[in-house]
């Protein structure tokens, strides 16, 4: 009998059919109707692990040769580098991963090198076409060079080995509470009342500001846009480090005004770092833990904190996320019905809703980007499309 995560798809397939029986949205005006949504099955329950996750490798490689954007519900991370291999498989090494979760999930592999949700970022970063050896007489780590960023981490469960793991193989973070919310161990960088001014006191974190604005934009050269300091005045710069971000916009520390500007930006480097040497964008997985939520939105997962992203700020990197026409592959992982169904239910079922609404603006917003992907497979691999008609199904 089903156990633990194995059931959270039908809970799922339950609470957004609910929400899918009205197909315009008439707040934000849109209509799911221009979108084809196919529902191609499980893997089927009583398989081994190994055996499970290699039909899911399998499931992927075919949606993304047909032209899909797979949307995978989980289950647990272990599902993530069969998704990230299966676009591999397909594309070769050089797409970007966004993993928004509270862990670095870069545990040490078993002997066996099986495949662990606590270890699926190392798993990742041992592949060599995702992380090929650097070429230096000096270095011989392999390193992704910032094709995997950790989104939204907590430094409570991340251990400094780990992070140095994971930045020594050119990984990034950007912290829940430092980079996404603004705040320091000393209190926060904003007062709670977004109506006040800031105090004098902060003329000294203006001016380090300033500085770290300037080192970025010396950086980044042409790759820095500066229409984009006149409108919201933030930036986004890379290191060996780790990415920096700036903003000015008035809100609390614990508002999601930050990730409307910011996540669109990190995703936008993703795809047009000048690290990509294919001659498209840079595809991109958008891996979802729902263990960097807080678990007052979502209680039915088995690791639960009470930090974490809001139910508000999950619809937004859902939506922002769907309408990056750079984004192939979207999953979400850590739903565990038998812990609590209902909220978390929903919950799941409107974030995958909120990745349709922003998918649903693709071709208004990026229509001379439209079969990009295709192409890509097309010149690399010499297949000839696959006629979408002839079949309607994927066998899992």
């Amino acid at each position: 009998m089903p156990v633990g995560s194995a059931t959270a798809p039908g809970v799922l397939r339950y609470y957004l059919g609910k929400l899918l029986q009205c197909n315009m949205n008439t707040e934000f005006g849109v209509d799911l109707t221009n979108i084809t949504i196919l529902d191609v099955g499980d893997v089927p329950f009583g398989l081994s692990l190994e055996e499970a996750l290699s039909r899911l490798n399998d499931a992927i490689v075919e949606l993304i040769r047909r032209g899909a954007i797979p949307i995978v519900i989980g289950g647990s991370q272990d599902q993530s580098y069969p998704i990230t291999g299966g676009l591999m498989d397909v594309v070769g090494g050089g797409i970007g991963v966004v993993n928004i979760n509270s862990r670095l999930s870069v545990n040490q592999l078993s002997v066996e090198m099986k495949i662990e949700a606590a270890s699926a970022n190392r798993l990742l970063l041992s592949d060599s076409r995702f992380c090929p050896p650097r070429e230096s007489y000096t270095i011989h780590e392999p390193s992704c060079e910032g094709k995997l960023v950790i989104y939204g981490a907590q430094g409570a469960y991340c251990s400094p080995e780990h992070v140095n793991f994971l930045q020594k193989r050119g990984g990034h973070i950007i912290w829940l509470s430092k980079d996404i919310r603004r705040q320091s161990i000393f209190g926060v960088e904003r007062a709670n009342d977004p109506t006040s001014r800031r105090t004098s006191d902060s003329s000294a974190a203006d001016e380090n500001n300033d500085t770290q604005q300037a080192a970025a934009k010396q950086f980044l050269n042409s790759s820095y846009n500066e229409e984009d300091e006149d409108e919201n005045n933030f930036f986004t710069a890379t290191s060996t480090q780790s990415i920096l971000t700036r903003q000015s916009i008035p809100s609390t520390p614990y508002s999601s005004h930050n990730i409307p500007v910011q996540f669109p930006k990190l995703l936008q480097y993703m795809s047009t770092s000048p690290l990509s040497v294919s001659l498209v964008n840079r595809p991109i997985y958008v891996s979802f833990s729902l263990y960097s939520m807080q678990d007052l939105a979502s209680p039915g997962m088995s690791l639960r904190s009470p930090q974490g992203f809001t139910s508000e700020e999950a619809m937004i990197l859902c939506r922002q996320s769907g309408l990056d026409s750079n984004v192939h592959i979207f999953d979400i992982h850590g739903f565990n019905p038998t812990i609590e169904e209902s909220r978390t239910g929903c919950l799941v079922a409107e974030m995958i809703y909120n990745f349709l609404l922003g998918f649903s603006q693709r071709r208004l917003m990026f229509n001379r980007n439209q079969a990009r992907l295709g192409q890509y497979v097309a010149r690399n691999y010499n297949r000839s499309p696959v006629d979408s008609k002839s079949s309607n199904s994927i066998p899992l």
